[in-house]
């Protein structure tokens, strides 16, 4: 006989639980719901930014479009280092094309 009691759990039943009768509470419905429309919304708004800054006739005056929603919309007066790495990463991305053409300008001599 061995000085340890053996448990006898085989007989548990949530081991393996049927989720037949799994109910989720409101809340977390709520949040998920939020969280998906706030998604919907940030991608829509992202977009007619996008859409407003293409249909500007320069690319100064694009670039002065990007540059003013950035800092007056994008960027409240109290911002996080979670918002700030978010606006960088979410708006002011390149495409590979455009990041080498601005590595080339950017390595050129200024007369």
């Amino acid at each position: 006989m061995s000085s340890r009691q053996e448990n006898q759990d085989d007989a548990d039943l949530s081991i393996h639980p049927s989720y037949t009768n799994l109910k989720v509470p409101y809340d977390v419905i709520c949040k998920r719901t939020y969280q998906a429309a706030r998604r919907k919304y940030d991608k829509q708004f992202l977009y007619e930014l996008k859409m407003q800054e293409a249909m500007q006739p320069s690319a100064y005056d694009a670039m002065r479009f990007n540059r003013y929603f950035a800092i007056t919309t994008l960027w409240p007066p109290l911002h996080t280092a979670k918002e700030i790495n978010y606006t960088l990463n979410k708006m002011f991305t390149l495409t590979p094309k455009e990041q080498s053409r601005l590595n080339e300008l950017m390595t050129e001599k200024q007369y």
